[in-house]
């Protein structure tokens, strides 16, 4: 009897270590050919790179206004950021300084057919060690005078090979209308004498201070009409991030193309201004870019085109969209009990 129980123990531990033999056996197998396998598709990840290097360098032409490229002859424009700004006033918010800001842009690009390049003065430009140029330092300063001022200043620090000039490259004191102020602190108040003022020295004093300084050039093409792509339409009623940046990109290409028209101008403040209202949560302010950049779009095409039936709703649409709905409602009212187009 024992015996048979010592046998039938033997038989057990023979069966297991078996069993437990081809299971290690196995994982083994498993292991060795993962491990051949990292190493198979590490050579063949170094192989693709070593004939990527090989290939000859493929020169990509920079699409114009604002993106991220280098011409010979550009505007580049700083934009004080109002966390780093001693003259900070609550009424005068980010959205403001890059209005101001645009102004020069708006002037390159709209008023002498040049490119531009933007940037928030907290960041640094790239390869800034090798830069041949220097760029336009931009603030505007809310004045808490009576009647109260916006003091408007742009500064351009020597480059390399260059001599200093005057502290302010460009100064203008521009006095405000009281009478539209109700509530100064209120920025809807504000918003719109200073997307007035700053459009109306794109086209003026800004354009003449660029010329000054050797920027030559003329003024972007105008038609009175223009069709817009279906697909840029179908890109502007989708309502998400990319679409409407990649509508903000072809609308801009077209716009270097066929010129300004109350049709696209009126397309690319809607892009720019419901971009606004989808990255709004994000920690660069991006948003108050563009919705600047929209709002001076449709302050644009009232100025250039007054009678086109866009001009209005254009301004009301972007107003909206960017937050300012003290202001809104009152106007949307105003072009409803007006005769015309709706």
């Amino acid at each position: 009897m024992l015996v048979r129980l010592l046998l039938n123990l033997v038989i057990v531990l023979v069966i297991t270590s078996a069993v437990l033999g081809g299971f290690y056996y196995y994982q083994g197998v498993q292991e060795k050919a993962e491990v051949q396998k990292v190493k198979q598709q590490e050579v063949k990840r170094k192989e693709e790179l070593a004939a990527r290097a090989r290939q000859p360098r493929i020169e990509t032409k920079a699409l114009p206004f604002g993106l991220a490229f280098r011409p010979e002859k550009a505007v580049y424009v700083e934009i004080r950021s109002i966390e780093k700004s001693p003259f900070y006033r609550p009424a005068l918010g980010q959205i403001s300084q890059n209005l101001f800001a645009l102004s020069l842009t708006f002037a390159a690009e709209h008023e002498l057919s040049l490119q531009s390049h933007e940037r928030f003065r907290a960041h640094a430009w790239p390869n800034d060690q090798d830069a041949k140029w220097s760029p336009y330092l931009t603030d505007v300063v809310y004045v808490t005078t009576n009647p109260p001022k916006l003091n408007f200043m742009i500064k351009k620090p020597a480059g390399p090979g260059e001599t200093a000039g005057d502290f302010f490259h460009f100064h203008k004191l521009i006095e405000l209308d009281p009478t539209t102020l109700d509530d100064i602190e209120n920025p809807s108040n504000l918003i719109v004498q200073t997307l007035r003022l700053s459009e109306e020295l794109s086209r003026k004093e800004i354009k003449e201070m660029l010329q000054k300084d050797g920027y030559q050039g003329q003024p972007i093409k105008r038609a009175t009409s223009a069709d817009i792509p279906d697909e840029i339409t179908e890109l502007l009623d989708q309502y998400h991030e990319l679409a409407q940046y990649a509508a903000i990109i072809k609308l801009q290409k077209l716009l270097s193309e066929q010129g300004e028209s109350p049709e696209l101008l009126a397309a690319l403040s809607r892009a720019c201004v419901q971009f606004a209202s989808l990255t709004e949560n994000l920690s660069w302010p991006i948003d108050r870019y563009y919705k600047a950049r929209g709002l001076f779009y449709a302050q644009r095409l009232q100025a250039i085109y007054p009678d086109a039936p866009q001009a209005k709703w254009t301004m009301l649409y972007a107003l909206g969209m960017s937050g300012f709905h003290s202001i809104t409602v009152p106007l949307f009212e105003k072009y409803e009990s007006e005769p015309g187009d709706k």
